[in-house]
């Protein structure tokens, strides 16, 4: 995270440096509505279906936000409810943060890479393909009488036969 912050803010500084850095500090309300279209329909219906002048102050405050460097403590908070059938939870947060997220991922996308072997959370890459050479691999240890040993952080191994 700290890598990816220090690029942040050195593309950042770069284009400030070069006079270029109005579109860093600076959400437009057209970044703001096509944002709206990222969102779940149902859990965001007040925004999304929220008058022109929603969309003016939504930006004029996200790019406050930018120009000052200081995100109020209640965009920064989350939920978490515990899913027992996952092991895990997933985290509630408000529709300004997830509106800000979505923004700054799309302006900075360049930025935001991660490694080819990465599977799930990246758009084009589903946990199918994982689960297809995960399986492929252990079916090629098992075919040549080698042992198999599998490491996964979150992986979906009730997919993989073993």
């Amino acid at each position: 995270m700290a890598k990816i912050l220090s690029k942040l803010s050195g593309k950042i500084s770069d284009e400030c440096l070069s006079k270029k850095c109005y579109s860093s500090h600076v959400i437009e309300v057209s970044d703001v509505i096509d944002s709206m279209e990222k969102l779940e329909a149902r859990k965001s219906d007040a925004f999304i279906n929220g008058c022109h002048s929603l969309f003016i102050h939504i930006s004029l405050l996200f790019s406050a936000l930018l120009r000052h460097g200081v995100t109020p403590n209640n965009m920064l908070l989350a939920t978490l409810v515990p899913i027992p059938s996952n092991y895990r939870a997933i985290a509630l947060r408000s529709i300004f943060s997830k509106i800000f997220d979505i923004i700054i991922m799309e302006k900075h996308s360049s930025i935001f890479t991660s490694s080819e072997l990465q599977f799930g959370f990246k758009a084009k890459h589903p946990t199918s393909q994982f689960s297809f050479v995960g399986e492929e691999v252990i079916d090629f240890y098992n075919r040549n009488d080698s042992p198999v040993y599998l490491v996964t952080l979150d992986a979906p191994l009730e997919r993989l036969t073993m």
